[in-house]
């Protein structure tokens, strides 16, 4: 009987050691898991700031387009009535020697 029970503490404690060694090895996986998802965060973060910067900057950059676009549109007509004028000259100083 103390031979069986010898046995079966013996069979225990290698049962035990064996669970012990996935528990490490588990524990192990998991801390790498962990650290991979940390780093992750991290990247999703840092990403998160340059998007958020990025999107920040767009409201800028679409007052400046717009001051662009109008000064440009701005010297357009000022063009156009400078040829218009331009165009309308030689007819009045033909009106003018006509009369």
């Amino acid at each position: 009987m103390e031979r069986q029970l010898r046995k079966v503490r013996a069979a225990n404690g290698t049962k035990a050691a064996d669970h012990a060694m996935e528990l490490k090895a588990m524990t192990k996986n998991m801390l790498l898991y962990i650290e991979d998802l940390n780093l992750e965060r991290r990247q999703l973060s840092d990403d998160f700031a340059h998007a958020d910067k990025a999107g920040q900057r767009w409201p800028d950059k679409f007052i400046e387009l717009q001051d662009t676009c109008f000064s440009m549109k701005r010297e357009l007509l000022e063009t156009h009535l400078e040829v218009y004028l331009l165009r309308q000259q030689p007819a009045v100083m033909r009106a003018e020697f006509v009369i």
